[in-house]
C-alpha cells in the first residue's frame, strides 16, 4: 500500500501484533494487506502460456481485487463482511448512547432508500453509510465517501431524518477498503460519534480476517500460500 497522508490507516497492529487473531490468520492478513495472495494474474507474471481470467468462469482478470469487490461468486461473502461492520457500529454506538435505526427504508421521488445507520442523541443526527471499497488503483477510500455522502445528501433524506430525530443530520460514511484504510472523514465521523480507537481496531482487523475467508472460499483449500 502507497502511503496516504489523507487516509487513516489502522496498520499499528502490523507493527505490534494483536490478540485478536491467531498466528495464521496473522500471516494470511499480512499477504492479503500486500496484495501477494496467489492468484491466477500474479502467477502469471513472466509466463504468458498460463491462464489469467478467473477459475469461476466470469471472463475477468483473476486479481485480488476482482476476488475481493467484484466476482459473483463472492458476492455473498461480501456481504456477510458489510453486514458484521454495520452491526459491529451499531452495537457500540448505541451502547453509548445513541438511538440507532438500522436500515431504514426512506421513501423518496426515486424509489426507497436505505442507509445502513440512521441515529441520534439529544444533540445531534447523522445517515451513515458502510462500504469496503476497492483498492487504491482503482479508487481511494475518501473518493467512495464522497460518493456515499453525495447519494444520501438530498433535501428528501434530510427530512426525513429531522422529522425522526428533531435534528438535521450529518450525512457521512464508515468506508475502508479491503487492505484497511479508512476514509479520513469515515474516521472524523466515528470519533465524533464516540467511536473509540480499539473499536476501529477490531473492526479493521475483523473486515481483514473475513477478506481472507472470502478468498479461501474462492479458492479451496490449501490456497493461501506465498506466490513464487
Amino acid at each position: 500500500m502507497v502511503p496516504d497522508a489523507t487516509l487513516q490507516s489502522f496498520s499499528g497492529w502490523v507493527r505490534a501484533g494483536t490478540r485478536l487473531m491467531s498466528g495464521g490468520e496473522f500471516v494470511s492478513t499480512i499477504k492479503l494487506r500486500g496484495n501477494v495472495l496467489g492468484t491466477r494474474s500474479h502467477e502469471a507474471r513472466g509466463r504468458p502460456e498460463r491462464l489469467v481470467l478467473c477459475r469461476h468462469g466470469c471472463q475477468r482478470p483473476e486479481t485480488p481485487g476482482h476476488i475481493q469487490q467484484s466476482c459473483p461468486v463472492t458476492h455473498g461473502w461480501r456481504v456477510q463482511r458489510h453486514d458484521k461492520i454495520v452491526t459491529t457500529v451499531c452495537k457500540h454506538l448505541g451502547d453509548r448512547g445513541w438511538e440507532v435505526l438500522r436500515e431504514p427504508n426512506i421513501p423518496t421521488p426515486n424509489g426507497l432508500r436505505k442507509p445502513d445507520i440512521v441515529l441520534w442523541n439529544s444533540v445531534q443526527s447523522f445517515v451513515i453509510d458502510v462500504q469496503v471499497c476497492a483498492d487504491m488503483r482503482v479508487a481511494t477510500p475518501n473518493d467512495a465517501h464522497k460518493r456515499k455522502r453525495d447519494y444520501y445528501n438530498t433535501p428528501i433524506i434530510r427530512q426525513w431524518v429531522n422529522e425522526q430525530s428533531g435534528k438535521p443530520p450529518v450525512i457521512s460514511s464508515i468506508v475502508m477498503n479491503w487492505q484497511c484504510a479508512w476514509a479520513q472523514a469515515s474516521y472524523n465521523t466515528f470519533k465524533a460519534l464516540g467511536g473509540t480507537d480499539e473499536v476501529s481496531k477490531l473492526i479493521t482487523v475483523r473486515m481483514l480476517e473475513d477478506s481472507v475467508r472470502m478468498y479461501r472460499m474462492f479458492c479451496g483449500a490449501g490456497a493461501l500460500r506465498n506466490v513464487h
